[in-house]
C-alpha cells in the first residue's frame, strides 16, 4: 500500500506542486541550493518525465542523443523559498530553466493509472 501510494504522488507533479508551494509559505529562511544529485535521483527524475522537459515536453534525455543537455529545476524555486527535496525537482530543458528563472509555473496532472488487461 505504501509503495501504491508513493508512486501515485511521485507522479501527481500539481499535487507536489501546492504541496512544495504550501511549504515555503511557512519556511523562515531560504536555504542553500545543492550543487550535487545523487544519480538515483537522476534515474528516478528521468524516468518520471519519460526524458522530456517538464515544462514543454521536448526530449532532453535519450539513449540515441550523446549530446545530452537538462537541467534539474525546483518547481518552487529556492529564492522563493523552495527546497531541494525530490518532491520539488523535475526535469527540465535549460531554455525553460533559465525562462522560468524564480517564477512559479505550474503544470496539472497528466497521470492515469496503467489500464489492466
Amino acid at each position: 500500500f505504501v509503495n501504491s501510494a508513493f508512486a501515485y504522488l511521485w507522479h501527481r507533479k500539481s499535487f507536489l506542486y501546492q504541496f512544495n508551494y504550501k511549504m515555503s509559505l511557512v519556511s523562515k529562511e531560504k536555504i542553500t541550493r545543492v550543487q550535487y544529485f545523487p544519480r538515483w535521483l537522476l534515474d528516478a527524475l528521468i524516468t518520471r518525465e519519460k526524458g522530456k522537459c517538464h515544462y514543454c515536453q521536448t526530449i532532453v534525455v535519450s539513449p540515441a542523443n550523446f549530446n545530452q543537455s537538462y537541467d534539474i529545476d525546483h518547481m518552487i524555486a529556492i529564492d522563493n523559498r523552495g527546497t531541494n527535496d525530490p518532491t520539488n525537482l523535475v526535469l527540465s530543458c535549460p531554455a525553460c530553466n533559465n525562462k522560468k528563472r524564480a517564477k512559479f509555473v505550474n503544470i496539472p496532472d497528466v497521470f492515469a493509472w496503467p489500464k489492466v488487461p
